[in-house]
């Protein structure tokens, strides 16, 4: 099993709704792997972030331009930075 850090569970999020509409709270946390105890807090942050609306005549959260915005960052951030590389390297060249 990987672990994966709070930006790679965001995206996973993030993802899940852009490529499938508007889902609920039950549906996200499926679709990032996560428990319902453990989605709900990361959910509500985002909302409070402006990444994601939720709508309460449907019960389901909504992506925002900036949740777009913010995984567009995020697959460059992937592309440049190799998450592969140590954290913090031994020797930095000079």
């Amino acid at each position: 099993m990987r672990y994966r850090c709070r930006i790679d569970i965001v995206a996973d999020i993030l993802r899940a709704i852009v490529e499938e509409g508007p889902l609920l709270i039950s549906e996200i946390a499926s679709r990032a792997n996560l428990p319902l105890d453990r989605a709900r807090p990361l959910v509500e942050d985002l909302v409070y972030n402006g990444l994601l609306v939720y709508r309460s005549e449907e019960r389901r959260y909504e992506a925002t331009d900036r949740a777009y915005e913010w995984l567009e960052l995020y697959r460059l951030l992937r592309e440049v930075y190799d998450w592969r590389t140590p954290a913090y390297p031994t020797s930095i060249p000079r």
